[in-house]
């Protein structure tokens, strides 16, 4: 294996190992976890609990993710349907027709974008568990 390396290449792959390192020393057991807590004067009690809220609010922004996507799909949809059927009516002449089922869509669009608002709101709430007070969302 006799691969010569530029110095920059040399330069990206001791970066890259150097990264690597990093990122695996910025990890803490939960072990390690209940201890720093134990120091700063938590229980362990009130670690697990706060240890519960932070994993359901991880389950809650991937889920409100998942949300944003699929409304920007709907959302990309919607125009580029828009656009085709612009297109198409404009083709082919006579009255205007493309704007009824774009009226369609946009209120299933409306709906879906005042559902997804009104689930962000919720996860901006701030929440107590166990005496201590906890934001939900932090943007």
């Amino acid at each position: 294996m006799n691969n010569s390396y530029s110095p920059q290449q040399l330069e990206q792959i001791i970066a890259l190992g150097l990264r690597q390192q990093q990122d695996q020393q910025n990890f803490v057991s939960e072990s390690e976890l209940f201890d720093i807590a134990e120091q700063s004067g938590l229980d362990a009690k009130q670690t697990e609990a706060a240890l519960k809220l932070w994993q359901q609010q991880q389950q809650q922004r991937r889920a409100q993710w998942k949300k944003l996507l699929a409304f920007k799909i709907y959302a990309g949809s919607y125009i580029s349907i828009s656009c085709m059927l612009f297109l198409i009516d404009w083709l082919t002449g006579g009255p205007w027709w493309f704007f009824w089922p774009m009226l369609g869509m946009g209120i299933g669009l409306f709906s879906h974008g005042l559902g997804f608002l009104k689930v962000w709101r919720k996860l901006a709430q701030p929440t107590q568990v166990a005496g201590l007070s906890f934001k939900r969302c932090r943007f």
